[in-house]
């Protein structure tokens, strides 16, 4: 599937959790992070260029990123089976479950008298 992104062209959107291509987000995230002070301090010590991104900046620039992957794989699993025949089949089950269980504890004390006593 792909949409329009403003001034950039085309975007592909990848069925993957994660994988959806938010160019901006992941722009605005590493923008931010090279900005920030621990990452010049890095650098004015003078750490490798690569050490400082990997180290620093990248670590740092995942986290949003990775925080939004919850929403993508919950839209993906979403997209891998009818919610409401899926939501409608544990309801079922378990309602089976609920009055199979209540039965047998009703007949329980039929077939045990120890077990009259107790109610």
């Amino acid at each position: 599937m792909k949409r329009r992104t403003g001034r950039r062209g085309r975007n592909h959107r990848c069925p993957v959790p994660g994988g959806k291509t938010d160019k901006g987000l992941y722009d605005a995230c590493a923008l931010d992070v090279l900005s920030r002070d621990y990452v010049r301090t890095a650098r004015s010590e003078g750490l490798p260029e690569r050490f400082v991104i990997v180290k620093h900046a990248l670590r740092n620039a995942l986290i949003p990123i990775v925080t939004m992957w919850g929403p993508d794989f919950a839209n993906f699993m979403s997209g891998l089976f009818d919610v409401p025949l899926a939501m409608g089949t544990v309801l079922i089950a378990a309602i089976i479950v609920s009055v199979v269980n209540l039965t047998l504890d009703l007949v329980y004390p039929l077939l045990d008298p120890r077990l009259r006593a107790q109610i």
